[in-house]
């Protein structure tokens, strides 16, 4: 018998040529419960991906110490080898394959790949890989089928063969289960909190507005060649359909509008900017399961402390700031109004922000004073792995620049574990530069008359 070298799993394509090399040099006694030879397997037919079903199922029932002794504690079914070659398997359809282990194991069925090493033209060599065994987990058979299978039965991997468990293996199982590790994790929250930095904006937008908006009323009211300009426009307008409007409010009225405006505006601005992180921010949740326990049914519970709010994050395209902030009173004098009968010939607007936020959340928020509450809900996160909310779930804001970070704590629940998971987490806040981009969008207008 050629040597094998079980001591790591193989990594790449020659080290796979290798150790088929050495299998087909060798015979069956070369198989043991991390290793089972194959030479010839239809996986177009059932009964032979129930072979594999099997095999998977057994490799991982096996107990962890012992799994670990060969290939990192994977075990692996060779197709394709025996007889002193390597004459490989017909193709076959992964998918088909794949679906009669969900069939057998269950859309949770043990972690499981394969390896195609091509022999010639038409037939490969598969290498079934199987995961490491998952310390406290009993796997079952889900379904009746070929090769022995029944629903409800727990097979185990054996030297030279699977089989279901004897009775002092499935004591072994039950202990296992019944001491397994608790799981570990961290939750963390990616990218940052973030508040806008508009500099001196807001009072040049209203200043610039109001001095407009006075300049027009002195000009109609002081100023003979301007309101004969306007009378002009207006009786040029009535000629094409449109409808002439006197000026009908008086000073003191128009005076007040634009007071009210100023007010208004100052009143949008906080939520205006936060309309501006959900567009240009973005934040999300990070899952990391630091244990070698399979967890489902997950929720997890993140509270954060301090004035943050969470917001649904929103294309640019969905995005107007004319759509944010008040309208300006209309100036002072004559104007023109589309006709009634032509009105509803007018486009409508997009959609709006504010609408846009309030669409359906990947996650529940909560908002209290002084915090903010996000729930997530994860079907389930295998052993090692890390799951991560899309960028498109929510937004961090905050209003105050000289909060350096935010502080909070996540819990975490399970099916099938009976305590809670705690921990601590800590969010930078960073600023996001909008002076300039507000500046382009409202001042050129308000600043026209200025010139």
């Amino acid at each position: 018998m050629s040597a094998i070298d079980s001591s790591r799993l193989p990594r790449g394509q020659m080290e796979w040529a290798a150790l088929i090399a050495a299998l087909a040099a060798t015979d069956d006694r070369a198989e043991r419960h991390y290793l089972e030879l194959k030479s010839e397997l239809d996986l177009n037919q059932e009964s032979g991906r129930a072979k594999v079903a099997k095999f998977i199922l057994g490799a991982a029932n096996r107990p962890p110490d012992l799994a670990a002794r060969a290939f990192e504690g994977h075990a692996v079914m060779i197709l394709g080898v025996g007889h002193g070659e390597a004459s490989g398997i017909a193709p076959f359809e992964a998918h088909e394959l794949a679906k009669t282990v969900r069939k057998f194991a269950s859309a949770e069925a043990p972690g499981w790949d394969y390896q195609r090493i091509p022999v010639d033209a038409n037939r490969d060599v598969i290498a079934i890989v199987v995961d490491r065994p998952v310390p406290g987990k009993m796997w079952t058979c889900y379904k009746d089928g070929p090769e022995g299978l029944t629903d409800g039965g727990i097979y185990i991997r054996a030297d030279g063969e699977t089989r279901p468990v004897k009775g002092d293996e499935m004591r072994a199982l039950i202990a296992r289960r019944n001491s397994a590790p608790s799981a570990k994790f961290d939750v963390t929250v990616g990218g940052s909190a973030f508040w806008c930095a508009s500099g001196g904006i807001l009072e040049n937008y209203i200043d610039a507005t109001t001095r407009r908006l006075r300049r027009a009323y002195r000009a109609q009211t002081t100023d003979p060649s301007v309101a004969a300009a306007a009378a002009l426009q207006l009786t040029a307008a009535a000629a094409v359909g449109f409808e002439r409007v006197a000026e009908d409010r008086s000073p003191g009225e128009y005076w007040q509008e634009i007071e009210d405006w100023a007010e208004e505006t100052r009143a949008s601005w906080p939520r205006m900017l936060d309309n501006i992180t959900a567009v240009r921010g973005q934040s999300f949740v990070r899952v990391e399961n630091l244990s070698q326990v399979f967890v489902e049914d997950v929720e997890v519970t993140l509270h954060l402390e301090g004035e943050v709010k969470a917001l649904k994050p929103v294309s640019p395209d969905d995005f107007n700031v004319s759509e944010q902030l008040p309208e300006p009173p209309r100036r002072w004098g004559p104007s023109t109004q589309i006709p009634r009968w032509r009105r509803g010939l007018t486009g409508g607007s997009g959609l709006s922000l504010r609408k846009a936020l309030n669409l359906a959340r990947g996650m529940d928020v909560t908002f209290k004073e002084g915090s903010t509450t996000l729930t997530l809900r994860i079907d389930a996160v295998r052993p090692e792995a890390t799951y991560e909310t899309h960028g498109g779930e929510f937004v961090l804001a905050v209003e105050n620049p000289g909060m350096g970070e935010i502080r909070g704590t996540w819990r975490l629940t399970a099916r099938g574990h009976h305590g809670v998971y705690e921990g601590e987490l800590s969010v930078p806040v960073r600023g996001l530069d909008v002076e300039a981009a507000l500046r382009r969008q409202l001042l050129p207008t308000a600043a026209e008359s200025d010139g």
